[in-house]
């Protein structure tokens, strides 16, 4: 798993957060802190397999958490 792997190799890899947007306030909770995390180096949604298309207004708040995230 890639938490393993950050474990294990520190300063090695790097990581996508990714957002749900039908996850609700504790996924974007864990998205805020995903995103401050130094390692990570983006924002990745899944527009097909969440069945949202990726100009919904359902994905503004990732794309503002990641645009505050800079």
């Amino acid at each position: 798993q890639a938490t393993d792997l950050r474990r294990h190799a520190p300063g090695r890899f790097r990581f996508f957060a990714v957002f749900h947007p039908a996850g609700g306030p504790v996924h974007l909770a864990r998205l805020r802190l995903a995103l401050a995390d130094p390692a990570c180096v983006g924002l990745k949604i899944h527009p097909t397999l969440h069945k949202v298309d990726a100009d919904d207004p359902a994905f503004a708040p990732a794309f503002d958490l990641a645009s505050a995230a800079r």
